[in-house]
This record gives structure tokens, C-alpha cells and sequence, in this order.
């Protein structure tokens, strides 16, 4: 009787047991899910305001408004031109050489952005696009700088419209505090870049500080 009663409290205990383990094992599993997932979510928010980051600096070079002899003819240029052929050539060389790091990560970052989709949905895409948005209108700004800086490319534009257009243009492609980390109050483009990047950063904070 009383070694009935052992093999049969043994048996019970080895099923409570048994299931203990697997509560405990099925509880370990959804810590480590967790875990994982906020590694991953850790990772794809630092690849993002890195890359988001490197469009800043890649803004900044644009935005230089010191473009040196040596940015200007480090080219080889077709013989017969004159001296100020060999400027405007140089200047639209120069800004191509400017803009390869800033489209570079530009294009990394419309790729990653994609994961953080994945994870949060719409809301990230949509700060980073109106990041670019801002971005935008420095791409816009130089095209028209350089078309107005010749004859025919002001008179496709027309006068009226060169007359308005060039104040905003100069305030947009040129940066009036370089090698600064704090933006000019005065360069409103400057601010308004700063504003999205801090709508990213603000979005990004809870996947980057955790405890």
C-alpha cells in the first residue's frame, strides 16, 4: 500500500515537474523572442538615423558656400575652351563631386527605411520623406542656380521668374553657418532640415534607449 503510494506520488511529481519545465522553457522562449526582436529593432533605428545623419553631412558639403580653384578643375576638359567655359563646367562638376555622398546615403536610406516599415508601419517613411522633402528643395535650388548662370539658361527661365527665384535660391545652396553643428536662426532652410531630422529622431528614440 504505502509503495503505491510512493511510485504513484513520484509519478505525479514527475508530470508536475515535466510540466514546470516546460512553463518555465515556453516563459524563456518569449524573453528570448522579445529580446531578439528588440535587437533587431535596436539595429534597423541605428542604421536609419546614421544614414539619416549622413544625409545631414552630405547636405552640409552641398551647402558649402567656399568652392575652391583646386573643387573647379580637378577635371581633365575637352581642348578649345575658353577660361569661362572652363569655370561653368567646373562649377557643374564640382556639385556632381559634392552630391556623390549625400545620394549615396540617400539611397541606402530609402532601402532601410523599408525594414523599419516592416516593424512600425507608415509613420517612420513618412518623417523620412518629408526629410527628403526638405532635401528636395536643395536639389531644385542648385538645377536653377546653374541654369541661371548663363544667358540662354536665364532666358529659357524667363527674367520675371529668374528675378524671383534667385534670392530663394542663394538662401537654399548656400549655408550661412558652415562647419557649425548649430544652424544660423537666420538660415531658415537650415532649421527646417533640423526640424525633420528631429521628427526622426523623436520617432527612433524609444528602439535606441533601451533599459
Amino acid at each position: 500500500m504505502l509503495m503505491n503510494f510512493i511510485q504513484e506520488f513520484l509519478s505525479n511529481s514527475s508530470i508536475l515537474v515535466g510540466i514546470s519545465g516546460l512553463y518555465i522553457a515556453w516563459q524563456g522562449l518569449g524573453v528570448w523572442r522579445k529580446q531578439l526582436k528588440g535587437n533587431v529593432e535596436y539595429e534597423v533605428a541605428r542604421k536609419i538615423l546614421f544614414l539619416t545623419y549622413k544625409i545631414r553631412r552630405g547636405v552640409e558639403v552641398v551647402r558649402n558656400p567656399f568652392m575652391s580653384i583646386y573643387e573647379m578643375y580637378d577635371f581633365d576638359f575637352p581642348e578649345g575652351l575658353s577660361e569661362k567655359e572652363k569655370e561653368e563646367m567646373g562649377i557643374r562638376r564640382a556639385y556632381v563631386k559634392r552630391y556623390e555622398l549625400l545620394n549615396g546615403a540617400r539611397d541606402q536610406l530609402l532601402v532601410d527605411v523599408l525594414e523599419g516599415e516592416v516593424l512600425w508601419g507608415k509613420e517612420l517613411r513618412k518623417r523620412v520623406y518629408d526629410y527628403f522633402g526638405v532635401i528636395k528643395m536643395l536639389d531644385l535650388a542648385v538645377s536653377d542656380y546653374l541654369q541661371m548662370r548663363s544667358p540662354e539658361g536665364r532666358a529659357q527661365m524667363g527674367e520675371e521668374y529668374v528675378w524671383k527665384r534667385q534670392k530663394e535660391v542663394h538662401e537654399i545652396i548656400y549655408d550661412f553657418a558652415p562647419n557649425s553643428t548649430d544652424a544660423n536662426p537666420e538660415d531658415k532652410y537650415a532649421v527646417d532640415l533640423i526640424a525633420k531630422i528631429s521628427e526622426i529622431e523623436k520617432y527612433l528614440k524609444h528602439y535606441l534607449h533601451r533599459s
